[in-house]
């Protein structure tokens, strides 16, 4: 199916073709429905929803793409977000925090470079 196609479906039958798909992977994994429930953690009943298009949440839909190996598709979605603000004023937070204690009891080649720099030559006193 085109991704075209994919736009004009309403979403009963966005349902019905997405269970399809999952239902026709499972097939040409050779999986059973009743361990991909299982390791899903949902019921027989709640796969068999799913996999005929009929009403099934979200959540349900996650886990079972978690078991059949299937995840991957929902990755692309999920890394398109970007994150939160205020993530990178908490990495900023850890990162400062651990500068600060490093740069107090460290001296790194960039500081002995300047000093020998500024220095000229120096004589090292054995």
């Amino acid at each position: 199916m085109l991704y075209s196609d994919i736009q004009r479906l309403s979403s009963k039958d966005l349902c019905f073709h997405l269970g399809k798909a999952i239902k026709e992977d499972m097939k040409n994994k050779k999986l059973k429905k009743g361990i991909v429930a299982k390791n899903a953690g949902i019921t027989p009943m709640s796969l068999y929803r799913l996999c005929n298009g009929e009403n099934s949440s979200i959540i349900t839909l996650f886990k079972v793409l978690k078991v059949i190996g299937r995840f991957d598709t929902i990755d692309t979605l999920v890394t398109a977000a970007p994150p939160e603000p205020m993530s990178y004023y908490g990495e900023f937070k850890k990162k400062k925090r651990k500068n600060e204690v490093t740069s107090k009891n460290t001296v790194t080649k960039e500081d002995l470079r300047k000093l020998v720099e500024e220095e000229g030559e120096i004589e090292w006193n054995v």
